[in-house]
């Protein structure tokens, strides 16, 4: 519960902080206090940002050349539904489990094994149509991103706070938004013009992109192991209480739902588009 102080002990406050401060700037010979450096100049910034540039850039990717592969491959669209909707059953069913890990461990392996895990799936998957394996081992290997996905992708943004001092997190957290919305735009137009080279150098490039995802947790310096508790609770208990706290904020559980639809109808008619597209022109 928040209270108001009496005006006579704020002065006192205000009086004791002053003299603080002039202390402090005694004792460091005279130097008023500094203001943490600017958001460009903090190096530990850069290296994540580079690492979820990376994740971003090869999801988006992934997430728009799969499916086509499979209309290429296949000339079923019906066989492409069914391939991207494992992928995204796999993500959904394992994104809760996720926040449980990104609470339980070091965050900064987390997104190198996030990353390295992700190159290694594409991999696989040039080695599928390569070897011409069929469609239910691309299947099978777009089910595991999704997991993958689910387990690990949302490490990157929970380190972000650990990253960047807390009067710099607005602005990083805008920057970050910033950053999405581009990697949306011009992720599917990259990955048309990849995919009229070729299938193989297109899923390359989405590799390569998680390999920087990878790179940049590598060399992210600080500690981003999860506090120390006294009491740990099952990974089960965890679940449910961050469905509990969910569940019970009526303007979260709103904004979900409209983000849902709009989600659903925006990506199902552009993909249905370009399904017919694929198979037509």
């Amino acid at each position: 519960m928040t209270t108001t102080a009496p005006a006579t002990s704020s002065a006192a406050s205000t009086d004791a902080a002053s003299s603080a401060g002039h202390g402090a700037a005694a004792a460091t010979g005279g130097a008023p206090a500094t203001s943490a450096p600017a958001l460009h100049r903090q190096r530990a910034y850069w290296a994540w940002l580079l690492s979820d540039t990376g994740q971003a850039l090869g999801s988006s990717l992934q997430f728009f050349l799969v499916p086509l592969l499979v209309v290429l491959v296949s000339g079923s669209a019906a066989a492409a539904g069914t391939v991207a909707a494992l992928g995204v059953g796999g993500r959904i069913a394992t994104t809760l489990l996720g926040g449980v890990l990104a609470d339980r461990h070091d965050l900064r392996h987390l997104m190198m094994l996030s990353g390295a895990g992700a190159a290694a799936v594409v991999t696989g998957m040039v080695v599928v149509l390569r070897l011409d394996l069929g469609l239910l081992a691309l299947g099978a290997l777009n089910l595991l991103a999704g997991v993958r996905a689910g387990l690990l992708a949302g490490a990157s943004d929970a380190a972000l706070k650990q990253v960047v001092p807390a009067p710099l997190l607005p602005t990083a957290s805008s920057a970050n938004q910033a950053r999405d919305a581009a990697v949306a735009m011009g992720g599917p137009p990259l990955g048309g013009v990849l995919l009229g080279i070729g299938a193989v150098p297109a899923l390359a490039a989405a590799g390569a992109a998680y390999l920087v995802a990878a790179a940049g947790a590598l060399v992210l310096r600080g500690d981003f192991r999860p506090e120390r508790t006294t009491t740990a609770a099952s990974v089960r208990a965890e679940a449910v209480e961050g469905l509990r706290w969910l569940w019970a904020r009526a303007e979260l559980r709103r904004v979900m739902t409209v983000a849902l639809l709009l989600n659903l109808g925006l990506n199902a008619a552009v993909t249905t588009l370009l399904y017919h597209l694929a198979t037509t022109v």
